[in-house]
């Protein structure tokens, strides 16, 4: 039995929301905890931390965030997971691994009975090379089969079952349901596709025992258009495709991808954009600081994950068609080869002097942390279907800190950065564009900052306005943040 924690001392409902992640760096469900307990709810948010390398909990604003580190005994599974994919191919490397060794012994053996002068009769050396030779068949036989099931998936194409090819699903569920059944939430506000399943059985189990649990299912990203593997992303929307109609109600990030829900599922999501939350606000030291960049010298800042599908490269790759008092500054939190690649890459093009690695700080401080840059880039790749309707943190974020921005043309970004006058768009993956529309903003910021000081559009874009839509919902089912609502 796991841990069970104890709920924050508030009079009003309890609330719970679970994440697939440790909670270290999600924006938005560290702002939807904080958020809902300064309106009066008493809020635990339970987190997945595989390593265990965040801390057990933390408080933010009276709300309690919880960490679980999921077993990885591999007998929590059901019984048709036991036999996945992913289970055979384990099963036949080791015993493949098992095979070689004996092979290899019994050829020794024989050989040092063969040279020895206590040399086996012919009818022993025969029973031996019989044994070698079923050891060699068995070898190549369970060696070709892991061989076989090694190599990609070649069933990508048949309808994926989230519970054989995600397992991971199976361990978070043993971890959160004891807690979530002993805890007894008022309602669960899922985060993302991943406990989708888990709050809805939940909510099925409290209904069996005469109390009542309301399910919220917050839809992050465009499930079919994640850039995974195929077998996983179609795993993912048989989980999403199961559940989803069974909650109570749905929100999400963006009107494009409640869009794609109503056509998809038939179901009307309630928008809730990825603002920044000004009451959790930190202030830390200005990025042009930190890196050391003259305040004579512009900044071109990039925020958020890298990754091959994100133009990093063409970034790096324009820094040399832009003037040479520009530098381009990385903000990621993440560390890897792929990292790495980047820098010599920027030493190759001759702009390693300009392309600087900045380090990560916590989601609340990096409005403050970007004030001092220039322009915001958001170069999206248009080949991602998910990243069409993406309205991301690092947008709403520019906004706050008063930094135009340059960004990509997917529709639903595009779209809105032309409509505010915030910045320029370029067409995505052209990188002569690219330039153009950086330098356009470079030379004359004046009309986009003008843009962005708007009161209306830092009121849209700051969560005290986005999150009264999850406290309207939540009234409406019932869960309101009064005491005994």
């Amino acid at each position: 039995m796991p841990p069970i924690p104890t709920w924050p001392d508030r009079p009003g409902p309890r609330i719970m929301t679970l994440a697939g992640n440790n909670l270290t760096i999600d924006v938005r469900a560290r702002k939807t905890a904080s958020s809902l307990a300064r309106t009066g709810y008493a809020v635990i948010a339970l987190g997945i931390d595989e390593l265990g390398e965040a801390p057990e909990s933390e408080q933010r604003d009276g709300a309690l965030i919880w960490r679980i580190q999921p077993p990885a005994d591999p007998r929590i599974t059901s019984r048709v997971l036991r036999w996945s994919r992913a289970e055979i191919r384990e099963s036949l490397r080791y015993r493949s691994e098992i095979v070689r060794a004996r092979l290899a012994v019994s050829r020794r053996y024989l050989s040092e009975r063969i040279r020895r002068a206590d040399a086996p009769s012919p009818g022993s050396l025969l029973w031996g090379r019989v044994r070698i030779m079923y050891l060699r068949v068995s070898f190549a036989v369970s060696f070709g089969a892991y061989k076989y099931l090694a190599r990609p998936p070649r069933l990508a194409m048949l309808p994926g079952r989230w519970e054989r090819d995600l397992p991971h699903l199976h361990r978070y569920e043993h971890s959160l349901g004891p807690i979530i059944d002993a805890l007894q939430p008022d309602l669960i506000h899922v985060h993302d596709v991943f406990h989708i399943g888990v709050a809805v059985r939940a909510g099925q189990r409290a209904l069996e025992a005469g109390r009542s649990l309301r399910v919220v299912y917050d839809a992050h990203e465009y499930v079919a258009g994640l850039p995974i593997d195929a077998r996983r992303r179609k795993a993912y929307q048989d989980l999403e495709r199961e559940y989803i109609g069974q909650v109570d109600a749905v929100v999400t990030v963006s009107p494009g991808l409640a869009g794609l829900l109503l056509q998809d599922y038939g179901l009307a999501a309630r928008v809730v954009t990825n603002a920044p939350d000004a009451s959790t606000a930190e202030t830390t030291t200005p990025l042009r600081h930190v890196v050391g960049i003259p305040e004579d010298h512009r900044i071109a800042v990039y925020v958020g994950g890298i990754a091959p599908h994100r133009g990093a490269e063409m970034l790096i790759e324009a820094m040399n068609s832009v003037p040479p008092d520009v530098h381009l500054v990385f903000v990621a939190a993440s560390g890897s080869s792929y990292i790495e690649g980047l820098v010599a890459l920027a030493e190759r093009t001759g702009v390693g002097n300009r392309v600087h690695l900045a380090p990560y700080v916590a989601p609340e401080a990096v409005v403050s942390y970007i004030q001092s840059a220039d322009v915001s880039i958001i170069p999206l790749s248009r080949a991602i279907p998910n990243y069409e309707i993406a309205l991301p943190n690092k947008l709403f974020q520019s906004v706050q800190a008063g930094v135009p921005v340059v960004v990509s043309d997917n529709p639903e970004m595009g779209e809105y950065v032309q409509r505010t006058g915030i910045g320029e768009v370029f067409a995505g993956g052209n990188e002569a564009d690219l330039v153009r529309a950086l330098t356009k903003v470079l030379e004359n910021p004046d009309p986009y900052r003008s843009a962005l000081s708007d009161r209306d559009l830092q009121r849209t874009t700051s969560w005290g306005e986005q999150s009264q839509v999850l406290t309207d919902l939540y009234r409406s089912l019932g869960v309101g943040p009064e005491p005994g609502r």
